[in-house]
């Protein structure tokens, strides 16, 4: 495909629920933000089934055990960007709840309170059964994705989100299977029965990866739908080299989902931190979708504190595929960086 590189895309960042758990934090966030010319900033509001925001579904998060009960950081966050141009995205975690080890004091908690919910293994162990896993970028417990009490609980988180508060985008991430081998909840194998009984009476093929994306598929589409009713946009963070991590891996049709017209944009996380790789899996996008107007790039700008030329080689090749977005995680990175954060000023900011 020519790629003109007529539209230069903007700067999101992902912010992390830990530097957004007091005011001084947050103004922090801003100056950085405005520094650096972010366009959009990623605000993880809910990171482990937990709320930094006015809730009456989820328990109040535990990095606020330090702040008063009456803090809102979203609601804070909201105020003070109000002037600054900058775009708010708020950043929802689905189906991950929580880490391997511990548990959530409030007994609120979707763990405590819906136990029932934890996806299983294929060996029938469920997740709750875990102390650590070595499977790449499984860091907790995931609820199941197939049944239909977590597409409503996670549909009404947002939904509580984009009525109380005027947001313009939800975005949600870890919409997807921890990996392949869980999402073998008894229900949903019931329920794969029932389905797949259907499916070869009527000739069609079928077989439980098609079943879980088929139910993901779902969870997606509640999730779009909630959003918008309250007239926010949606995000959603997928993975890229579509065929084998996200599709196979991860059981995740996420370029499905794009054509079919939700979520309004798809945040590939390409975190390698060679030019070569990421540019190959941008191209195997840009061909399926055949251009990324609804895609926004997601680089792993922590994996480069200390090589600040390999992000800047891999920014301007990008721009010449004219994404919405180029999303860097994290603002933490960028902030311990001084290599990065001129590095942006001399590519984003005026």
């Amino acid at each position: 495909m020519n790629h003109s590189g007529e539209d230069s895309p903007g700067l999101g960042i992902w912010v992390v629920r830990d530097d957004l758990n007091s005011k001084e934090k947050i103004k922090e966030v801003r100056k950085l933000a405005q520094e650096v010319g972010a366009s959009r900033l990623y605000l993880q509001v809910v990171g482990r089934a937990d709320a930094l925001y006015q809730s009456d579904l989820l328990p109040r998060s535990e990095v606020l055990n330090e702040t008063s009960s009456d803090f809102d950081p979203l609601g804070y966050a909201l105020e003070i960007f109000a002037e600054t141009g900058i775009d708010i995205s708020v950043w929802i975690n689905v189906n991950f709840v929580w880490g391997f080890r511990g548990t959530p004091s409030d007994p609120r908690h979707v763990i405590r309170s819906h136990p029932d919910w934890i996806t299983f293994d294929q060996e029938g162990k469920s997740m709750l059964e875990y102390a650590e896993t070595d499977i790449e970028e499984l860091f907790g417990v995931f609820l199941d994705p197939g049944l239909d009490g977590v597409h409503d609980f996670f549909s009404a988180v947002a939904s509580e989100v984009a009525s109380r508060y005027d947001v313009s985008e939800l975005h949600f991430d870890y919409l997807r299977y921890p990996y392949r081998t869980f999402g073998y909840h008894p229900s949903v194998l019931e329920k794969f029965k029932e389905w797949s009984s259907i499916r070869q009476s009527e000739g069609a093929a079928y077989d439980f990866d098609a079943f879980r994306r088929y139910l993901l598929t779902e969870e997606a589409r509640k999730l779009h739908k909630a959003s918008s009713v309250h007239n926010a946009n949606t995000s959603f963070a997928v993975y890229n080299c579509y065929e084998r991590r996200a599709f196979h891996e991860r059981l995740q049709p996420w370029v499905t989902w794009i054509r079919d017209g939700f979520p309004d944009f798809a945040v590939v996380m390409s975190y390698e931190d060679n030019v070569k790789a990421v540019l190959e899996s941008v191209e195997e996008i840009d061909d399926y979708l055949d251009g990324l107007s609804r895609v926004r790039i997601g680089l792993g700008a922590f994996k480069m504190m200390e090589r600040p030329s390999v992000l800047e080689e891999m920014i301007a090749r990008l721009r010449s595929f004219s994404p919405d977005e180029i999303t860097l995680f994290s603002f933490r990175s960028i902030k311990e960086s001084a290599a990065l954060r001129n590095l942006l000023k001399r590519m984003f900011s005026g």
